[in-house]
């Protein structure tokens, strides 16, 4: 992330700004830049907003399969190996959404059994 920043910060434009989303400083004739991460300085604030956003996007991909999937059976037309394919997909959406969820649900169950992840989930 750091990185990211740094890179950003080598073009003018950015620099000229003064910040984007932390407090950032940087030296223009230099070349030394204080910069801190929008998440926070710690892993514990990271890694709960990238779970988030994970989450956002296998609910979306499960939605849209759900409704392809749907427009798919009702386009079958009576075709049973085009009604099958639809089928499938739905289950394996379904399928792949339970596991998912499943695991997020055993990584909160750790977190809470063991105190040394509290912060993290």
């Amino acid at each position: 992330m750091v990185l990211f920043y740094r890179i950003l910060y080598s073009f003018k434009v950015f620099a000229h700004t003064g910040s984007l989303h932390g407090s950032n400083s940087c030296n223009l004739q230099g070349t030394s830049c204080t910069i801190t991460s929008p998440f926070g300085s710690s892993i514990t604030n990271i890694v709960p907003t990238l779970f988030n956003i994970f989450y956002f996007i296998v609910g979306f991909v499960f939605f849209v399969l759900i409704i392809i999937s749907g427009i798919r059976i009702m386009t079958a037309n009576g075709d049973r190996s085009r009604l099958e394919k639809a089928k499938t997909m739905l289950l394996y959406a379904v399928i792949g959404f339970v596991v998912i969820l499943s695991a997020g649900i055993i990584v909160r169950i750790f977190s809470t059994l063991f105190p040394i992840f509290n912060g993290l989930l």
